[in-house]
C-alpha cells in the first residue's frame, strides 16, 4: 500500500483564500487535504445540506471564481471548468471532516 503524503500546516496555509471576509478552502483543496476525490466532498455536502449553512460552505459567484483563477496559480484550470466550486470555512472544514470516512479526515477531528 502506498504511503499517504502528510500535509503540512504550511501547505494548508498556501491553499487558503480570502473570500467574503474569511479564509476558505475550495472543494478541490479540501479533497486534497483529506485524501479523497472532489466529488466525494461535494456528494457529502449534497447528502447533508442541513449541516452546511452558508457560514460553513458556499458556492462561488462568477466574479469570485474569476478572482481565484487570476490570483492563485494552483486554481488556474478552474477557468475552463463549467463547475462552480464550493468554498469551505473553518467550521465547514470541521463538519466535512466528520462526514468523510477517510483516514486523514478522521485524524483531523480527534
Amino acid at each position: 500500500m502506498e504511503k499517504m503524503h502528510e500535509i503540512t500546516p504550511c501547505e494548508i496555509e498556501a491553499l487558503l483564500i480570502d473570500l467574503r471576509g474569511q479564509k476558505v478552502l475550495l472543494d478541490r483543496d479540501v479533497a486534497y487535504v483529506y485524501g479523497v476525490e472532489t466529488r466525494r466532498v461535494n456528494e457529502a455536502v449534497k447528502n447533508n445540506t442541513e449541516k452546511f449553512p452558508e457560514k460553513y460552505c458556499f458556492r462561488l459567484q462568477p466574479s469570485e471564481k474569476q478572482h481565484v483563477v487570476e490570483n492563485f496559480d494552483h486554481l488556474g484550470n478552474l477557468d475552463k471548468s463549467p463547475v462552480v466550486p464550493r468554498a469551505f470555512t473553518e467550521r465547514g472544514l470541521y463538519m466535512i471532516a466528520t462526514i468523510l470516512k477517510s483516514k486523514k479526515a478522521t485524524e483531523t477531528t480527534q
